[in-house]
C-alpha cells in the first residue's frame, strides 16, 4: 500500500490539553517541535463558555478521542490483514477480507 500523506503515528490522547472549548488534543511526534497536535476532539457535556478546560470528565469525547488515536495502528492492521489475504488468496475468506480491507483502506486514503 502506498504511504498516505497525513501525520505518521503513533499519535496520543493528550492528557493535560483542553482548550476553552473543552475539547481534547490529539499529539503526534514532530521532529522539530517534538510533540504536535494533529486534531482537536469536541466536548460532548454542556459547560459554560469559556470554561470548557475544566471538562475533565467527558467520557464519549475521551472515547472518541482515544479512537482517533489508535487509527495509525488501526491503519497498520487492516495493511496487515489484506497483505496476508493477499498471500492465501487459496484460503477460505481471504478474498473477502481482501475486500473489506480494501474499503477501508480506501476510505483511509491509504487505497492503492
Amino acid at each position: 500500500m502506498p504511504e498516505g500523506k497525513h501525520t505518521q503515528g503513533p499519535f496520543e490522547v493528550s492528557a493535560t490539553f483542553l482548550t476553552n472549548d473543552g475539547q481534547r488534543a490529539i499529539m503526534a511526534p514532530d521532529a522539530e517541535l517534538g510533540r504536535k497536535r494533529v486534531a482537536l476532539v469536541d466536548a460532548q457535556k454542556k459547560y459554560k463558555r469559556g470554561e470548557g478546560w475544566k471538562l475533565d470528565d467527558d467520557p464519549e469525547r475521551d472515547a472518541n478521542a482515544k479512537l482517533f488515536a489508535a487509527a495509525p495502528e488501526l491503519v497498520k492492521a487492516l495493511e496487515a490483514a489484506h497483505a496476508w489475504a493477499s498471500n492465501h488468496q487459496s484460503v477460505a475468506g481471504a478474498k473477502e477480507i481482501m475486500n473489506i480491507t480494501s474499503e477501508a483502506l480506501a476510505a483511509a486514503g491509504k487505497g492503492d
